[in-house]
Formats: structure tokens, C-alpha cells, sequence
């Protein structure tokens, strides 16, 4: 009988503390969160190509490249080789590393890069060589 009550006891007491975890307040709403940075899901994105423009009082970089141009927030980025957005002149190639948050596309580092060598068409062998006149025609004797 003791024994019975006891396990009883044990279970009730279990119980109290199981609803108590259930009681607590849920987490807040999503709308209270931060704005939610995505990543793409092979990690972040690179962008390079040549600065068109550069706006230090609105905080943006606008980069072409070879989708065409983006603009990118340059509020927090890190940057590399250059010390600052002062540095950065049109006509300069760069890489950038980005997320998006909310639509915009966000730089989170910035570093001088070289321009990539356009790949010239490869020439075919036999285009390449000049034709030879391997014609068989006796020479003319005089």
C-alpha cells in the first residue's frame, strides 16, 4: 500500500512539473524579430566586375559585371586592400562578397580584384596554318 502510493506520489509530482514546461510563455512573434538574413545555399554570394559608381553619403556601390549591374548597401562592409569607400574610383574591378536581406543586396566585404583575360577563340590547326602549294606542276624550262 505504501509502496503504491509512493509511485503514485512520484507520477503526480512528474506530471505538475511536465505542465509547467508546457505553460511557459511561447517565443515572440516574428514580427518583433530582426529582419532575417538569407544566404543562397551554397553559402554567400561573389559578385565581381567593374565599379560604375560609387555614393559614400548614400552608402552604395554599384558593380557591372557579367549579369549586369547591382547595386550593393556598403554600410558595414569590410574591405580589403582598399581602406575605405573613399579609395574606390569608377573603372575599378572588385569582388564582392553579399547576402540579401529584405531585397537589398548587402556587401559584407569588398577587395580589389584582377580582371579575368578574355578567353580568345581557339584556333583550329588546320585554320592556323598557311596553306602550302604543294602542286605538282613541272617547272617551266627555258
Amino acid at each position: 500500500m505504501k509502496r503504491s502510493l509512493l509511485i503514485a506520489a512520484v507520477l503526480l509530482i512528474g506530471l505538475v512539473f511536465a505542465g509547467a514546461a508546457f505553460a511557459q510563455d511561447k517565443p515572440a512573434a516574428a514580427s518583433d524579430k530582426p529582419a532575417k538574413i538569407t544566404k543562397q545555399a551554397k553559402g554567400k554570394k561573389g559578385f565581381a566586375g567593374e565599379v560604375v559608381k560609387v555614393d559614400i553619403a548614400e552608402n552604395i556601390i554599384v558593380v557591372k559585371g557579367k549579369k549586369g549591374e547591382e547595386t550593393f548597401d556598403i554600410k558595414d562592409v569590410k574591405w580589403k586592400i582598399y581602406k575605405g569607400a573613399d579609395e574606390v574610383k569608377a573603372g575599378d574591378f572588385v569582388v564582392i562578397s553579399s547576402m540579401d536581406a529584405e531585397g537589398k543586396k548587402i556587401a559584407k566585404r569588398i577587395m580589389k580584384g584582377k580582371r579575368p583575360i578574355e578567353k580568345k577563340a581557339k584556333i583550329k590547326k588546320d585554320e592556323a596554318k598557311p596553306a602550302s602549294d604543294t602542286s605538282t606542276a613541272p617547272a617551266s624550262a627555258k
